[in-house]
């Protein structure tokens, strides 16, 4: 039987590593760096610039993703990845209105060759039939 400060001590490593995998999150629109919903001002903390398997289109005046569902789609979405507060989530899944626009998926981020596993923001609805038409696909997979 372990003492209650070597299960303490094993209890806090795991809440230091789950809250820092699932408070990583991949943006590729308007709460990147410099944009309207900039996340420095929010408690987000830039790591680094990301590309994932998926498209960009056009939705509005906003952006949307669509992440690649076959394995030989090569199409690249490039991003941001960041570490966000626990408390951030609630007001990110309201501002994309989660689970009626966008649904918080899990994914792979491909950084300096490496993949890492992190959240994003995946657009419901179809870029082939949004509301009777097409979404404009963002070229070259970078919203600027």
């Amino acid at each position: 039987m372990i003492s209650n400060e070597e299960y303490m001590k094993r209890e806090n490593a795991l809440r230091t590593y789950d809250a820092h995998l699932y408070n990583k999150i991949f943006v590729y629109g308007i709460l990147k760096r410099g944009h309207a919903l900039d996340m420095t001002h929010m408690g987000g903390k830039y790591l680094y610039d990301a590309i994932v398997n998926g498209k960009l289109y056009h939705i509005g005046h906003g952006v949307g993703l669509k992440l690649a569902t076959r394995l030989d789609d090569n199409s690249e979405a490039h991003g941001e990845v960041w570490e966000i507060p626990a408390t951030l989530w609630q007001t990110l899944d309201e501002i994309e209105s989660e689970g009626r626009a966008y649904a918080r998926v899990w994914t792979k981020v491909e950084h300096d060759g490496e993949r890492v596993e992190v959240q994003c923001y995946e657009h419901i609805y179809y870029p082939d039939d949004w509301y009777g038409t097409r979404l404009p696909e963002i070229e070259g997979g970078k919203f600027v």
